[in-house]
């Protein structure tokens, strides 16, 4: 049967299995069983509570729900569910199936399971029922596609064929087939209210670098091609895309420390090819997003002091100009200069043949580069609080 799944909820002994023997909880607590542990309204808007017989109430704080019962919330809506010390957070468009304290089933949107500090449950999704072990938490969308995917912890899919998945944090299977998919893929966050909730830090450090990507695309070519001009590793070629997907790899890599720089740049590369949002990229490698601001902070200084052979390539034009426009130096002969006034550059006319110069303003490309990158940075400051990276630009 395809995943667009019209049988009604039979979890059947597979599904019972896992619930015994892949949430890694205990069944009892106080003499309850896990199953018979009790789900109850933590919050909600614009939610209804569907029995078995069609008839539908507006769920309210505290109502408890009846097992066999569908939770639905409206487009603008959402719900919190709690059983023990488990949350079920209920997206907008949603419907969720509570079979009993340990079984659910999502209909329809969208649920994130976060079992981190509560028991496990089993999470029917179409035709596949992922265990969620205590200590994990589970994002699932039963959209256009089935996704699957894990923020904490691990979680294990088993199909009706029999086979498992395995999906650790951070990874997501998605699928529009009757099978399993054979590779996982990075995980897309949506940064919604269950996300937040049940992985702040994650959800927080993805907006932050969203906010950074949304600046540098905003902020013209020059900061961004002095921050690829600081990258002394192997580049990737990306043509096509937004200047933030090209700079943020690299300020990633010089932001973390697992393996070596170009591994890191080569993972984030992969895997914002493969779908993964910034800040999942940015935790698969340890990293932090205040480590991102600075390191994005330094790399768009870098280029402020060039090379030391360039430096002197400079000084050295610099002085033949000078020579030349004081007259200590000639042009060659045959070039058409005689006697009386003579200009260089942007010099006047002296008396005797001579030339005053006169300084050009200082609009080159570094100091504009040093503007715009601070500029920019104190933006994604002002947008995103970082306490840690204050005084970042002092």
């Amino acid at each position: 049967m395809g995943r667009t799944g019209h049988r009604e909820w039979l979890i059947g002994g597979m599904a019972v299995a896992v619930a015994l023997s892949g949430t890694g909880v205990a069944l009892t607590h106080g003499g309850v069983s896990l199953q018979q542990a009790a789900t109850t309204v933590r919050a909600v808007s614009q939610t209804v509570i569907v029995g078995s017989d069609g008839r539908a109430v507006p769920a309210r704080t505290g109502m408890a729900i009846t097992p066999g019962t569908v939770v639905r919330t409206a487009a603008g809506g959402w719900a919190q569910l709690s059983t023990r010390s488990r949350t079920s957070y209920l997206a907008g468009g949603s419907a969720l199936l509570v079979a009993n304290g340990a079984q659910q089933r999502l209909l329809a949107g969208g649920v994130v399971a976060d079992a981190q500090h509560g028991p496990g449950v089993t999470m029917q999704v179409a035709d596949d029922v992922a265990s969620v072990p205590a200590g994990s938490a589970l994002e699932a969308q039963r959209l256009a596609v089935v996704r699957i995917g894990t923020l904490a912890g691990r979680v294990v899919v088993h199909s009706p064929d029999g086979r498992a998945l395995r999906v650790p944090a951070l990874y997501e299977a998605t699928t529009t087939g009757d099978a399993l998919p054979a590779s996982l893929m990075p995980l897309a966050l949506t940064d919604d209210a269950g996300e937040a909730a049940a992985v702040p830090t994650l959800v927080s450090d993805d907006q932050t670098l969203n906010t950074l990507a949304a600046g540098i695309n905003r902020s013209g070519a020059a900061t961004a091609d002095t921050v690829l001009a600081s990258w002394t590793g192997r580049a990737a070629s990306l043509s096509g895309v937004a200047r933030s997907e090209r700079v943020l790899p690299v300020v990633i890599a010089d932001a973390t420390d697992a393996g070596s720089p170009q591994q890191r740049y080569d993972d984030a590369v992969g895997w914002r090819g493969a779908g993964g949002s910034w800040g999942v990229i940015l935790h698969l490698l340890d990293g932090r997003a205040d480590a991102v601001l600075s390191a994005f902070a330094t790399d768009s200084r870098r280029l402020v002091t060039p090379p030391v052979a360039t430096v002197l390539a400079a000084a050295g034009a610099r002085q033949r100009v000078a020579t030349t426009a004081t007259g200590t130096t000639h042009p060659p002969a045959g070039s058409g200069s005689s006697g009386g006034s003579r200009t260089i550059g942007s010099g006047k006319p002296t008396p005797g043949g001579g030339t005053s110069p006169t300084p050009s303003p200082s609009h080159g490309p570094v100091p504009t580069l040093l503007t715009t990158g601070r500029t920019l940075i104190k933006k994604v400051i002002g947008l995103v609080p970082t306490p840690a990276v204050s005084g970042l630009l002092k």
